[in-house]
């Protein structure tokens, strides 16, 4: 019977799918991959890369939507519980159309 594959540095097995646990300067990223360990394993070195292009200002722009939009409204709650904005008028951020003059 051969042995299991040794997955590579940073890919867990929790339950069925894999996911990628790796630091990248001072950010810990954790992903869920896939259930297949082909397909994660790609899946892995390709968000290693894209951290590496990050560090020589090459950066892309493949996000998801949903990840956008949850890091953008994570910013924008601490902004307004914290005090700090970074526009004048706070509408703006709730998705009013409306112009102001």
């Amino acid at each position: 019977m051969p042995r299991k594959r040794k997955p590579p540095l940073g890919l867990r097995k929790r339950g069925d799918p894999y996911y990628a646990t790796f630091s990248h300067g001072r950010r810990t990223v954790r992903k869920r991959l896939s259930s297949d360990y082909d397909v994660a394993c790609e899946a892995l070195n390709s968000i290693r890369a894209r951290a590496d292009r990050g560090d020589f200002d090459l950066i892309d722009n493949d996000y998801k939507w949903e990840e956008l939009k949850a890091e953008f409204l994570r910013r924008v709650s601490l902004e307004f519980t914290h005090g700090f904005l970074l526009r004048p008028d706070p509408s703006c951020y709730r998705g009013e159309t409306q112009l102001r003059r």
